[in-house]
């Protein structure tokens, strides 16, 4: 019973629990931040479909949708998405296209490209651009989310390791 503190106005909190909470960075960074997509999809009723079930998922929100790649490369800079989903075949620009600037202009975010034809026949292309997951329309709802989830992982990382290597501030 002395594990419990109850110097609260709500529920008596396990103090056991609390710091298991706060000890596991983690856990927190998976939880408590969204990790930011873009759509880019000239079916309005794919991208709607989508943006739904992505936002469905815990730690996910899509911030912006495009209907072809010269659309994503113009919202970039307002909505800052971590990661940037790609229709292959769009108009004005496409996807592969869309990709390769993307990696040129903004090495950092990450690029899903997302298409009806079989992965062979686009796989090759994906290679040389590189991006940093290939997916079946008709694999979504099986395989996108492990692939978001990998994917907000390695941003957690790469996050933490640019917060632990700024240089502290002096104090006077």
């Amino acid at each position: 019973m002395n594990n419990i503190v109850n110097n609260s106005i709500f529920q008596p909190i396990d103090r056991r629990a609390l710091e298991v909470y706060n000890s596991c960075v983690n856990f927190r960074i998976y939880v408590m931040e969204n990790v930011r997509i873009l759509l880019a999809d000239d079916n309005k009723n794919f991208r709607s479909g989508l943006a739904e079930f992505i936002n469905n998922q815990l730690g996910f929100k899509v911030v912006g949708e495009a209907n072809d790649g010269m659309e994503a490369i113009k919202l970039i800079d307002n909505v800052k998405p971590d990661i940037v989903l790609l229709d292959v075949s769009m108009p004005k620009l496409d996807g592969i296209s869309t990709a390769r600037f993307i990696r040129k202009e903004c090495s950092k975010m990450y690029i899903v490209i997302v298409t009806m034809h079989e992965e062979k026949v686009f796989k090759s292309y994906t290679d040389f651009i590189p991006v940093d997951g290939f997916i079946n329309k008709s694999e979504i709802s099986e395989k996108l989310p492990k692939l978001l989830t990998s994917l907000k992982l390695k941003l957690s990382s790469v996050n933490s390791k640019l917060s632990d290597n700024k240089i502290p501030e002096k104090k006077v």
